[in-house]
């Protein structure tokens, strides 16, 4: 998962809100997900890719996971 680089960014067609700015968005590009885990991504019969959340969720679960088994074997 440190390989995933996390992205700040606008959709090109999203429309302008009430204070006449785009909203701001972070996420993922599946590009990076497919590069580590193809199985995590999809892609449209016109050729767009998008990130399984499911799967990704399922990840960031064990990391969690792997994150406290590590910080429980250090306080013993």
């Amino acid at each position: 998962l440190d390989a995933i680089p996390i992205y700040r960014f606008r959709w090109r067609d999203e429309q302008v809100g009430t204070a006449g700015l785009a909203a701001d968005h972070i996420g993922v590009m599946a590009q990076d997900v497919r590069a580590l885990w193809s199985a995590g991504v999809h892609a449209s019969p016109e050729g767009w890719l998008s990130v399984s959340l499911p799967a990704l969720e399922a990840l960031l679960v064990k990391a969690v996971r792997d994150l406290k088994t590590w910080i429980l074997s250090r306080l013993k």
